[in-house]
């Protein structure tokens, strides 16, 4: 018989997913706008780090099958199924549009009052939350969302 993790465990993973991907981004703005040059490289390694954490665990969401979330071919899930994972697109495709949204109109505040591009790897962690976000999202819904089986 084949075991799922519980939705306890498949929130942590999302958490922990998510919380790494906005911990780069937090980094990647007090490397630009507060802290000294002399964290420059502490701050780096610990955005990197929080790239390959975020990234791992995206891995892990994307194998849906692992997860016991239903998001397999139309042919293979029942109505109840594929409904659950028809909104859980809706809503993460909805997510991603507003968080584009975000980081564009932050993106050219910050140009408008410090007129210099950011350094690369401050870059990388804002277009990292936004490819995370757009692959990972709908997955992570349905892990987030989808009750434990009956009986478990």
């Amino acid at each position: 018989m084949i075991t799922f993790p519980l939705q306890r465990k498949r929130r942590q993973l999302v958490g922990l997913c998510f919380g790494s991907a906005i911990m780069t981004v937090v980094l990647g703005l007090l490397k630009l706008l507060v802290l000294p040059a002399a964290l420059d490289l502490t701050l780096s390694l610990l955005i990197v780090l929080g790239l390959v954490v975020s990234f791992l665990a995206m891995l892990q969401l994307l194998q849906g099958h692992k997860l016991g979330i239903s998001d397999g071919p139309d042919a293979e899930l029942d109505e109840r199924q594929l409904q659950v994972r028809n909104l859980a697109y809706l809503n993460a495709y909805r997510i991603l549009a507003a968080l584009v949204v975000l980081l564009l109109a932050g993106a050219s505040v910050f140009w408008v009052y410090v007129r210099q591009l950011p350094d690369s790897i401050a870059l990388t962690s804002f277009f990292w939350l936004i490819i995370l976000t757009a692959v990972a999202l709908p997955n992570a819904l349905l892990a987030w969302l989808e009750p434990d089986p009956v009986g478990a």
